[in-house]
């Protein structure tokens, strides 16, 4: 999810779906849908960076990917007109020399976060509780992913963040890491999710749980420094957009 100057905001789809930018307003409601010229493999994150709407073709629960893509436009002005994209292809630096098994690898991301300079993915660290961070070489059509830095331990899953430029630390959204439970997930259907704060150097300064979210998929930060969620519907909650509160609320210290 993209936050837009005006108020409203861009979301996409995940896999099996057209690739198309959507358009909400702040009660949720589709007011644009723009197709575009890009392939939705598993689109999974939107990113505002310099000028730019980058979107992620990143997902890759199964691991079996040999490459991921980012597309990439001008802001478009007019969200109901086709959206020709631009595409990188992207590499990770150091694959596993044979075929991973689904959701026991380090080859999955559903986070890309600009800090103005840099545009960066986030592992969704399902090995692990560290999240690899990579940087982007925005001016390559085909290049190999530069790790940079690794998150402190976090409570679950990342799957998605944004920077705060007034704060100068991102917040994260996930939910807890179903492989290392299966049995109690398949039982209870509780995602666990929550939010975090860390610092530019990726360390957690604060994280707090949601208890009445479910599976959180999406958040960006607007002017204001409010914090906007989403989820997908599952079997035991439905898909929700709500503002959370702002950024300055998760950084107080609690009791």
């Amino acid at each position: 999810m993209a936050c837009l100057a005006d108020g409203s905001f861009f979301t996409v789809n995940d896999s099996g779906n057209p690739a198309t930018l959507f358009q909400l307003d702040k009660s949720g409601r589709v007011i644009g849908r723009t197709a575009t010229t890009g392939v939705n493999q598993d689109w999974e994150a939107l990113a505002i960076h310099q000028g730019q709407l980058w979107i992620g073709d990143i997902g890759n629960n199964s691991g079996q990917r040999s490459t991921i893509e980012l597309y990439h436009a001008p802001l478009p002005a007019k969200p109901f007109e086709n959206l020709t994209l631009s595409k990188i292809i992207l590499r990770y630096p150091h694959p596993p020399m044979g075929l991973p098994s689904h959701f026991q690898h380090e080859l999955d991301a559903e986070a890309l976060v600009s800090t103005g300079e840099q545009l960066l993915l986030f592992t969704k660290n399902w090995v692990g509780l560290q999240s690899a961070v990579y940087l982007v070489d925005t001016s390559q059509t085909n290049t190999v992913l530069k790790q940079i830095g690794e998150t402190s331990a976090l409570p679950g899953l990342i799957t998605d963040a944004a920077y705060s430029f007034k704060h100068n630390v991102f917040v994260i959204v996930g939910y807890g890491n179903f492989r290392l439970n299966p049995l109690s997930f398949m039982f209870s259907g509780e995602f666990a999710p929550f939010l975090a704060v860390l610092d530019r150097d990726y360390r957690l300064i604060k994280s707090v749980p949601i208890p009445s979210g479910g599976q959180l998929e999406a958040l960006c930060i607007d002017n204001e420094q409010n914090i906007w969620l989403s989820q997908e519907k599952s079997s035991r909650q439905p898909a929700q957009f709500w503002r959370w509160g702002f950024v300055e609320s998760l950084l107080k210290p609690t009791d």
